[in-house]
């Protein structure tokens, strides 16, 4: 059998089976709702460490489903690959999956890019935190912005130039601090 499943219906049933070799959970573009991916996302909380790669881009999911990816991210250890760009998401599922980060010792590659309406200076800096507080992060493809395919470097930069390390105190510099980064600056 495949390591790859395209549809949530044969991902659950895979999952039910204890089918081993299922490590690719493809979803995207499927116009799934929370209520479509609830069961698979429930299989994979109680067995966190089944698959590595997760695509559901494009879907409608909302911040229902953003709470278990946040909760997967933090507890897997076999996830590498996580994209659930152009969703419903809020800054709820974006700052849940980046605190998840922070205890994550696995994602390589992320992309929440495209999920409605966020203050793109609070996402960075929320992602900052993430490589300021959790150096031994393997994140190496963030895409968490419209404009840029990867917006690692980016981040990291920023990152560099936060002189606090607790997300409080991160989100507290954020709020009270003029912007020190134009985005022309980091652009060059």
């Amino acid at each position: 059998m495949t390591h790859v499943s395209f549809t949530q219906w044969e991902a659950k049933r895979r999952l039910e089976d204890g089918d081993e070799a299922l490590t690719h959970i493809l979803l995207d573009y499927r116009n799934y709702e929370d209520k479509h991916v609830k069961e698979m996302l429930d299989m994979l909380l109680e067995q966190p460490n089944t698959i590595q790669v997760l695509w559901m881009e494009c879907n409608q999911l909302t911040d229902k489903t953003g709470a278990k990816l946040a909760e997967l991210v933090r507890e897997s250890t076999t996830l590498t690959d996580l994209f659930i760009d152009g969703n419903w998401f809020t800054e709820q599922t974006i700052f849940a999956i980046a605190d998840a980060l922070l205890y994550n010792t696995t994602l390589r590659s992320f992309g929440i890019a495209g999920c409605g309406r966020s203050d793109q200076k609070l996402v960075d800096t929320a992602f900052a935190a993430v490589f300021k507080m959790n150096v031994q992060t393997p994140l190496q493809l963030l895409r968490i912005s419209q404009y840029e395919v990867d917006d690692s470097r980016r981040v990291k930069k920023i990152a560099s130039e936060m002189p606090h390390t607790s997300m409080t105190n991160i989100l507290l510099y954020f709020l009270n601090a003029p912007a020190k980064i134009s985005r022309a600056k980091i652009r060059h």
